[in-house]
């Protein structure tokens, strides 16, 4: 059984994906420059990579064909990456690649777990409508 944290983890994720590829689709490097929209990217590669790191060690060993550290291998190859600081060209490179990566393989996931989520959620879902 996938524990409560994993689901919720990667639940935000695939919500964060969603809306980065909203936020991106059908704009380019461009609108982003004159838009001042970087900070919406830069935030979602955040909360995303924030979240890839709440998923446990024995999820990341079960699914061993997810590349969990697509953010943090970019960090790597740029020891320097603050992404406050990172350019443009570089956070839209890094948010397509982020969704083509990951989405089909965290849904692959949350489908062969679908049992345990559904179960999560209809228990939150009851404590929200009991008032805890």
């Amino acid at each position: 059984m996938m524990s409560k944290s994993d689901l919720e983890a990667i639940e935000k994720i695939i919500i964060r994906l969603l809306e980065l590829k909203i936020v991106t689709s059908n704009h380019d490097e461009k609108f982003f420059y004159d838009n001042l929209e970087m900070n919406i990217l830069i935030d979602y590669i955040e909360e995303i990579s924030s979240c890839l790191r709440l998923i446990s060690e024995s999820i990341k060993n079960k699914y061993t064909n997810v590349s969990w550290d697509v953010i943090d291998k970019e960090r790597d190859y740029d020891e320097f990456l603050d992404m406050s600081s990172m350019n443009v060209g570089k956070a839209c490179k890094l948010a397509y690649s982020i969704y083509d990566t990951l989405y089909d393989d965290l849904m692959m996931i949350l489908s062969a777990n679908i049992d345990d989520y559904n179960h999560e959620l209809c228990e939150k879902r009851r404590n929200e409508l009991k008032g805890d």
